[in-house]
């Protein structure tokens, strides 16, 4: 779990297929990956 980008769910490949919750977490964490 060390490979993880920042706000990024573990065992996503990134900000696409991530669930909309999880999207969420992932534009208030870092607006740049979204």
């Amino acid at each position: 779990m060390s490979r993880r980008p920042c706000g990024v769910a573990p065992g996503s490949a990134g900000p696409d297929p991530l669930p909309p919750l999880r999207a969420a977490r992932v534009t208030k964490a870092a607006p740049t990956l979204a």
